[in-house]
């Protein structure tokens, strides 16, 4: 296995202000998060791991499966070209922070009362007060965007030991029969689904009749594109009144702020050579959240 790790970071600031956000730099968010508390290393390696597991199944199930056609008393495998095949990963986690602080305050200053005297009806009394409201909005937004490329030997990285993945793996499905224990990490991404499923038509014949179907229609290059999205915002409005400085309430909170995290998961099955790596670095420009080709900080 061979493995490219890149990181860069892109920062936005809409407006900073060095007394109520210190900057943008400090704004830089972490990948961690309540649903993401471990740290980055570990959290990168247990996706990883969790995505090899599925991939070891997926590609037990498409050797099992393709039983492949009879010409001339002769076997030929509809995937010929697996045991030579690699499975390339990239991995990419982008999370966005945003906060926001409005501050709104008032300060009133109370004058005499104004009496104004008529000669006839009596008088009428006015309270004199004057406000001056005091307000702002400052808003600190970071983006951190990671991304990690793998590439497994089908043969030699997934393949391995297949008595245990006999054990393991559904063989005509590429699902897991266990799940993933020790890494910290839970879901199913169904790579077995996707790539199976695809290939379950073409790759499933009757070699002891000598028939075969759609021999030709068993695509060479396998993909798919899993994200995963999440969000949360909060926000805190307090009210309070004190004389003669008050709090504005307004229409906006006193402070906001909102975090985005998403992790996305791209695999390309397929000969090793030009042909599967144009597909995935074709996928990989095509994700939104792709890390520029070049550039720095």
């Amino acid at each position: 296995m061979s493995s490219t790790p890149k990181l860069r970071r892109t920062f936005t600031c809409a407006f900073c202000s060095t007394l109520t956000l210190a900057g943008c730099g400090l704004q830089t968010p972490s990948m961690q998060s309540p649903l993401r508390p471990i740290d980055t290393d570990q959290l990168v390696v247990n996706i990883v791991a969790h995505v090899k597991n599925e991939l070891r199944c997926t590609a037990y199930a498409l050797k099992v499966n393709d039983t492949g056609y009879m010409v001339k008393a002769k076997i030929i495998k509809n995937l010929q070209w697996l045991d030579s095949a690699v499975a390339k990963v990239t991995l990419n986690l982008t999370v966005d922070e945003k906060t926001v602080i409005a501050p709104g305050l008032s300060d009133t200053t109370i004058y005499h009362n104004n009496v104004t005297t008529f000669a006839h009806g009596g008088n009428v009394t006015t309270g004199r007060s004057f406000i001056l409201g005091l307000g702002g909005n400052f808003s600190a937004e970071a983006n951190r965007k990671l991304s990690a490329d793998y590439t497994f030997s089908v043969k030699d990285d997934l393949l391995q030991d297949e008595k245990a993945l006999a054990d393991n793996c559904n063989a005509m499905t590429g699902a897991r029969n266990t799940p993933n224990a020790g890494l910290m990490i839970d879901g199913d991404l169904k790579l077995g689904e996707a790539f199976v499923a695809l290939l379950t038509p073409n790759i499933i014949n009757n070699p002891e009749k000598g028939e075969f179907v759609n021999t030709g229609a068993a695509p060479d290059t396998l993909q798919t594109d899993v994200t995963f999205t999440l969000d949360s915002s909060g926000s805190i409005g307090p009210t309070w009144k004190l004389v003669p400085v008050s709090y504005i309430p307004g229409t906006t909170p006193l402070a906001t702020a909102s975090r985005n995290s998403i992790d996305e998961v791209i695999v390309t099955i397929g000969p090793k050579g030009s042909a599967t790596d144009t597909a995935h670095n074709i996928a990989k420009a095509g994700s939104l959240l792709a890390l520029p080709a070049s550039g720095g900080m």
